[in-house]
């Protein structure tokens, strides 16, 4: 029928421009691996990864929150009520950052110990890393939950800008800390 056509149109004409922005946030996340593998070897990428993964368990903060906070931020935009949808993004943005200054403080100070019952010795990595990557996966939320708002804005260049920033960081970071 041509109503589910014009639908899927209409659906396809809001996604499309997420489809570049979500590779752009894949080749970021494998920047990573690519630059460990190709200056430290596959044993590094290896140790790496469980690291990471113990730190992307905070991402379940920020995912929490936006599933909550999305609904509520749409309904207040489409109220016109923006004063109120930045208030419910402030309390939203204070609630994660009191949840998550504690997690890097815990995945800092488990995070060996968690590795040894998970893992083995081998791959141990150091508190450094730990609170490094606890700190991205911490920032990667702030940028997560303000998303939302930028989306209902319609101000996708200011998302693309803001992954480019974020690829050129992380590039120079890692080009900086692996050695």
């Amino acid at each position: 029928n041509s109503g589910g056509l014009w639908f899927f149109l209409w659906l396809l004409s809001f996604s499309l421009p997420l489809v570049p922005y979500s590779v752009l946030l894949w080749g970021n996340n494998f920047l990573d691996r690519y630059l460990l593998l190709h200056l430290l070897g596959i044993g590094q990428v290896s140790v790496y990864a469980v690291a990471y993964s113990l730190a992307a368990i905070g991402g379940l903060v920020y995912a929490v929150l936006g599933f909550v906070l999305y609904p509520y931020l749409a309904d207040r935009w489409n109220q016109d009520d923006r004063h109120g949808a930045g208030e419910v993004l402030h309390r939203a943005t204070q609630h994660y950052v009191t949840l998550l200054v504690p997690f890097v403080a815990m995945l800092t100070i488990l995070g060996a110990p968690i590795t040894r019952v998970v893992a083995t010795q081998v791959y141990l990595s150091s508190w450094p890393v730990l609170v490094l990557l606890g700190i991205g996966i911490g920032l990667f939320g702030f940028y997560q939950l303000n998303l939302y708002s930028t989306l209902l804005a319609g101000r996708m260049r200011a998302n693309f800008g803001i992954v480019l920033v974020a690829i050129a960081s992380n590039l120079a970071l890692n080009v900086g800390l692996i050695p």
